[in-house]
């Protein structure tokens, strides 16, 4: 299903470029909720998301992204042990150092207090290097996710005008 689901989408894709007569610098992909296929469920993976146990299933999934040529960008300066621990740098796969978890709002139960406005906003001065969010870090980079909602609320402008204010760049990796 997901080898389908992943050709149709290039298919649209390359039609999007070619409409747009750009070019295309490279073939990304991001699983959805970034469960890479190697738990035996959705309950398991949230139960544990970084302990996969369908490795064989996860390990098939990667070998069919890269021989339909997806690949990862080169960052720069990622020191996030849980990052490496992990092997992300080496997946053909898109993984994140910096959750913003602003999809969360309005969650009583979401991690770190992230399901209200002021505890999405208290995750940029979080400084927890082996996790995901150390943005007061400026030894290192981060692979940030955050969403482009349909109608962008006000949140994230002020997410947007706290990154400014704390001078965090927005610099794009390698794409070559």
């Amino acid at each position: 299903m997901i080898k389908e689901e992943v050709l149709k989408t290039e298919e649209l894709l390359e039609d999007i470029y070619g409409m747009a007569e750009i070019s295309r610098p490279m073939k990304l992909f991001r699983f959805p909720y970034f469960d890479k296929g190697g738990h035996q469920n959705g309950q398991a993976y949230e139960e544990d998301w970084q302990n996969y146990t369908e490795i064989d299933k996860m390990q098939a999934i990667e070998q069919f992204l890269k021989d339909q040529g997806f690949r990862q960008p080169r960052f720069k300066n990622i020191r996030q042990g849980f990052f490496k621990d992990m092997g992300f740098q080496n997946t053909p796969d898109m993984a994140l150092t910096y959750d913003q978890c602003e999809y969360n709002l309005g969650n009583a139960d979401a991690m770190l207090g992230s399901g209200t406005e002021e505890g999405i906003m208290a995750l940029i001065d979080r400084n927890d290097p082996q996790g995901m969010w150390s943005l007061p870090d400026k030894k290192t980079s981060e692979i940030m996710l955050i969403h482009d909602h349909e109608h962008p609320t006000e949140l994230f402008y002020k997410l947007i005008d706290q990154y400014i204010a704390r001078d965090i760049k927005f610099i794009l990796p390698d794409f070559n």
